[in-house]
């Protein structure tokens, strides 16, 4: 699995000695690693405006033209909930760091023990997020969907369509087999004859003949499909509590 790294640093010799502890990391253990560099944190953003989000932000504090707090702080309510790790020469802003959600705060020079034990954190993090998504390519372009946001999906011949909440549909090229694969191991994901699968938590109710969906979108069975969603419904609801 591929993941990325943001370094922000307007100090070229610790970014890169920022850069150098991510890479040993990486080769240590065995992770794909795309590592960003910035100057300032307006490159940074003019970044992720054309690239997306890093799965991990390193961010220096002291920065000329805009703080480390500031532009997290902006990126935070732009949506970016990723581990942020903050790398700076002083506690001042030890207090502002931790309001924003930041996984930790690294007065310099990085000690690698610590900078690793904290690697490893926000990678577990970024792991169990990643499960929590689908990435499909619809229209040429691929786009994550959020999996708790999937009511069903139905096989339209080589086409699967995603019937979302609020009324969104996904459609996207690739068999069941490849899908069904990768849903089996998410909680709550069954497939229901040749054509569809359902995600539990969004049932309200079952009957022989159809599903009912917390959207008030209704579903019709297949034939002899009744007995074994209710009993995959029983058990993901009995496992829950």
């Amino acid at each position: 699995m591929q993941y990325t790294i943001a370094i922000c640093d307007d100090d070229t010799k610790e970014l890169h000695e920022a850069e150098k502890l991510c890479k040993e990391y990486g080769e240590k253990n065995k992770i794909n690693l795309t590592i960003w560099l910035y100057t300032s944190s307006v490159n940074l953003k003019d970044s992720i405006k054309k690239n997306g989000y890093p799965d991990i932000l390193l961010l220096d504090i002291y920065m000329p033209d805009e703080n480390g707090i500031e532009t997290a702080e902006f990126l935070r309510n732009h949506g970016f909930s990723n581990p942020i790790i903050f790398l700076t020469s002083s506690t001042g802003y030890a207090m502002d760091a931790y309001r924003l959600d930041a996984l930790q705060y690294f007065v310099k020079p990085l000690e690698s023990n610590r900078f690793f034990d904290t690697l490893n954190k926000a990678f577990l993090l970024q792991k169990e997020k990643k499960k929590q998504y689908l990435i499909l390519r619809v229209d040429g372009v691929l786009q994550k969907i959020p999996l708790a946001e999937i009511i069903y999906c139905e096989a339209q011949k080589h086409n699967k369509v995603f019937y979302l909440e609020k009324g969104i549909q996904k459609r996207s090229r690739l068999t069941m087999e490849e899908l069904s694969k990768y849903l089996k191991e998410r909680d709550g994901f069954v497939q229901v004859g040749n054509s569809y699968i359902i995600n539990l938590y969004h049932v309200t109710a079952i009957s022989s003949k159809e599903v009912l969906f917390d959207t008030e979108m209704a579903l019709r069975l297949p034939r002899g499909a009744y007995t074994s969603l209710r009993d995959s419904y029983f058990r993901y609801y009995c496992e829950e509590e």
